[in-house]
């Protein structure tokens, strides 16, 4: 039998869910994460969600492979319609859009307050998520950055906190409310990478006569320079919020 393997995003989504912890894997394609979840003993119990048959299918084929169908239900259907939110602990929706996420968000509402915890990890689209989630009250409890093949990825710790009364404003948006104030190599590598490709949108942009998308790169370049330079500094230095207006 061989052992599972995982991507570093999928690794350090199993690093961070809390152990002992009933987890629901929207999405799970290959039932990967809940099977190494259950191998090494992070969760007693897993539900492997996918919403294509083809899917589910090689899911359920590789919890039996790995012996792990009495802690793993595999279940066809979409997102989080499936999960009676009393029934877990953490919901990972993991390698999907931004807006993919949020659609699965806004499709169950109702079980946000019953769900303890959620871990996303949005491939693209991350502000307009981030937006969304800040707006319905979502509390940030971690940002994190990690790298695979060359390219970055944010995964996020949130919780549902209707009564706390907390603002943000549109460095919270961009970058986020933890992120912004991370002071990593790994924080200031991807900042410094969101910077490059900006620059280089604005060259092309340059060309043509969208002025207003021209504004929008200039703003955001603006924040995010600040942000890495303040990195450098010590950490109750606060930016200037005037750039975020």
């Amino acid at each position: 039998m061989k052992d599972i393997y995982l991507s570093e995003r999928l690794k350090k989504i199993a690093e961070i869910i809390p152990p002992n912890s009933i987890v629901a894997d929207i999405g799970t394609d290959h039932a990967y994460l809940p099977i190494f979840l259950v191998k090494n003993k992070i969760s007693p119990r897993v539900i492997a969600v996918e919403a294509k048959k083809g899917p589910y299918e090689r899911a359920l084929k590789n919890v039996f492979y790995y012996h792990c169908e009495g802690n793993i239900e595999v279940r066809l259907g979409q997102g989080l319609k499936t999960i009676l939110p009393e029934e877990i602990d953490v919901a990972v929706i993991a390698g999907m859009g931004g807006e993919t996420i949020k659609k699965i968000l806004v499709e169950s509402k109702g079980k946000w307050e019953v769900i303890p915890g959620f871990i996303l990890q949005p491939m693209k689209n991350l502000c307009e998520l981030r937006r969304f989630l800040l707006e319905n009250r979502f509390l940030f409890k971690d940002e994190l950055v990690i790298k695979e093949s060359n390219r970055f990825y944010e995964i996020w710790v949130v919780t549902q906190s209707k009564d706390m009364e907390f603002s943000f404003d549109y460095v919270d948006i961009l970058i986020g409310p933890i992120l912004k104030n991370k002071r990593e190599e790994i924080v200031k590598e991807y900042l410094n990478d969101r910077i490059n490709r900006l620059k280089e949108n604005y060259r092309l942009s340059a060309k043509g006569k969208d002025k207003v998308k021209q504004e929008e790169i200039l703003k955001k370049l603006k924040i995010l320079t600040e942000v890495l330079n303040n990195a450098f500094l010590c950490h109750d230095y606060q930016y200037n919020r005037k750039t975020c207006s």
